[in-house]
């Protein structure tokens, strides 16, 4: 899921890790490393990374299907308002998708953050963010 090589293996470690906590985590890879000449995963732990994924595939469609797209300087920009954990999840499954969209801002309120995800090129968000930031310049301008 994320990587060049599609290993899902440090991804599904990571939502272990999620699911049952540092200190539980810590002792089970230690008796893995222990007792085990390969590494896999127990029933137990390929169902805890299961409703991990759909825990996770759940919160990122609901915020794909509310977000909005926008017109801004002649590129398309989703908005979008997420949990900021599931910020990298978004990401991926928009480029996953192929979403019709140069860019998107995710909107994080428990944090007052936002993160602007680039899908195409980094030099279309430089050229937006310039014409974003003419465009408050005059808005102040005409105020004073």
């Amino acid at each position: 899921m994320y990587g060049s090589d599609n290993d899902e293996r440090p991804y599904n470690l990571n939502l272990l890790f999620n699911a049952l906590g540092a200190g539980s985590y810590i002792r089970l890879l230690a008796n893995k490393l222990k007792e085990q000449n390969e590494f896999g995963f127990s029933s137990n732990e390929e169902q805890l990374i299961t409703n991990s994924k759909l825990k996770i595939n759940s919160k990122v469609s609901s915020f794909i299907d509310n977000m909005v797209v926008r017109d801004i300087a002649n590129y398309k920009v989703g908005i979008t308002f997420i949990e900021d954990e599931y910020r990298n999840d978004v990401a991926m499954e928009l480029r996953k998708m192929n979403f019709d969209i140069d860019l998107v801002m995710m909107i994080i309120l428990q944090a007052a953050l936002f993160h602007i995800v680039v899908l195409k090129t980094m030099w279309m968000l430089v050229k937006l963010l310039l014409c974003l930031a003419e465009k408050v310049t005059k808005k102040l301008q005409a105020v004073q």
